[in-house]
């Protein structure tokens, strides 16, 4: 079974970025005529407090903060593809899709997504879309997982986003792509990733070889055996080939 977990930060209990995430996700199930499990979870349904900058997560590899943080990182672990969603918000992501991910940045040190397909989705009725994109894309690519599609849909108007026709049009196409990718592509590493994972690398067997104080992120390195490969597609093949798990 593929488990799919896709995170869509808006407040908005009437969201365009909700409506097209579940709809573009059930036509992705649709035409992969596989078992696919699908989990949506909107960020205004859960209690996500501030990052306080406490580096605990980086220490000890747990963060102090006792909110429903926990119960979305497990969803996304779980999952072999997850899905970021957000509005524009003048030129940004969502103030709530930001907060989230400022929860998640020890991934960023561990690549805690090897192996995981990451898909982007934004909406804007003008512009920043772009911009949005790529910060999302690169957020998922630094914490490990390979990007299959980023889409955005744009309107002048946001009641035409539920003409039925260009709906269809716009979901059609981008599932298309994202099939595509799934079929056609070396869905192991990407050339930034093998950059960041060298660098992170240099940076663990440094502080390994001189005796620092050890931290989680040299601890998950350590435990994960992280350090004894030589790039992250080798990584990422054991994982998706052999079933490595990452803890």
């Amino acid at each position: 079974m593929t488990n799919i977990c896709a995170i869509v930060g808006t407040k908005c209990n009437k969201s365009n970025t909700a409506y097209f995430t579940k709809k573009l996700l059930a036509h992705l199930k649709e035409k992969l005529n596989t078992d696919i499990n699908i989990n949506i979870y909107n960020l205004h349904d859960f209690k996500i407090e501030y990052c306080n900058g406490c580096l605990t997560c980086r220490k000890e590899g747990n963060c102090p903060v006792k909110d429903d943080m926990k119960f979305l990182k497990t969803e996304m672990i779980k999952s072999d593809i997850i899905v970021l969603a957000s509005p524009v918000y003048i030129h940004n992501i969502s103030g709530i899709m930001k907060t989230f991910l400022d929860r998640l940045c020890i991934w960023n040190h561990t690549m805690r997504l090897a192996g995981k397909k990451g898909i982007i989705l934004t909406t804007t009725s003008s512009s920043g879309d772009i911009q949005v994109r790529n910060y999302l894309k690169n957020i998922l690519l630094h914490m490990g997982a390979v990007s299959i599609g980023d889409f955005n849909i744009c309107v002048d108007f946001p009641q035409e986003l539920y003409i039925e026709s260009k709906e269809n049009f716009i979901i059609e196409n981008a599932v298309s792509k994202i099939i595509e990718k799934i079929k056609n592509n070396d869905m192991t590493s990407s050339l930034i990733q093998e950059v960041i994972f060298n660098n992170l690398k240099k940076v663990i067997n440094r502080g390994i070889e001189n005796n620092y104080t050890k931290n989680y992120e040299i601890f998950f390195w350590e435990n994960n055996g992280l350090v004894n490969y030589n790039s992250f597609k080798e990584l990422t093949n054991d994982i998706l080939q052999n079933g490595k798990e990452l803890k």
